[in-house]
């Protein structure tokens, strides 16, 4: 142990504990291993994923996330089919979405198909901040469905996920939204605003003149939008503020 660095040291030590008998020793291994980041260690949390105890193998899953090597991402949906139900959903979204990849789009996919996440808001809010965080535009039409399944719990969320991804393809239901209420969601004036698209300006001119809420939101995302055909409107508004 004389050459090794303090970190490798400490993790030769933390890989001894690996088999203790004790379930609560092992769980808080996993989790140090996770905090060290050292990839050598990905095989051995991959074999934690196999652990008898569920928390065990949620914290594998979590460090493995942390760690953000892409040989982990198989063993981790295969656990998640196998296990499907008997544990919670939420830390294989969170280390999917962390260590991202090509097939991670695929695979977030796959857990929102998933009829036991379609079931609970709390696991779509997981899936929406995880495509919202691999910034992914391929997510556009994923989102969309998101939105337009209904749950009220979500929708804040996925309105802005749709903002930051920036697709054109969001504009009609965004338009929708704005239409189907009959007031102005803010967080959908912002979203249109940073998508940039044309056809959002007739109804953000006409929420420029709302009241001073909403307008403050219009005129922002009216200039972002950048069209001169709404100068005029923006004009008239500063004039009167």
């Amino acid at each position: 142990l004389g050459n090794m660095s303090g970190d490798k040291i400490v993790t030769q030590k933390l890989i001894g504990k690996l088999n203790e008998k004790d379930s609560f020793i092992r769980e808080h291994v996993v989790e140090s291993l996770g905090k060290i980041k050292d990839r050598d260690t990905v095989p051995l949390l991959i074999k934690a994923l196999e652990d008898t105890d569920r928390e065990v193998r949620e914290k594998a899953v979590l460090a493995l996330g942390v760690i953000g090597d892409e040989r982990a991402i198989e063993p981790i949906m295969t656990l998640y089919r196998k296990k499907w139900g008997k544990m919670d959903t939420k830390p294989f979204i969170e280390a999917i979405a962390a260590i991202g990849g090509k097939s991670a789009l695929k695979n977030l996919t796959e857990t929102y198909q998933n009829e036991n996440t379609k079931k609970h808001s709390n696991y779509i809010l997981e899936v929406v901040a995880a495509f919202s965080k691999l910034n992914d535009r391929r997510s556009v039409d994923l989102l969309i469905e998101i939105l337009k399944s209904g749950h009220p719990n979500v929708k804040q969320d996925t309105v802005k996920a749709l903002g930051r991804l920036r697709d054109k393809k969001a504009v009609d239901i965004l338009l929708g939204i704005m239409k189907g209420e009959g007031y102005y969601n803010l967080d959908v004036i912002e979203a249109l605003g940073k998508i940039g698209d044309r056809k959002a300006v007739p109804l953000l001119e006409e929420a420029l003149f709302s009241n001073n809420t909403w307008s403050i939101y219009a005129a922002t995302a009216l200039a972002e939008i950048g069209d001169e055909n709404s100068a005029p409107s923006l004009m008239k508004f500063l004039g009167k503020n």
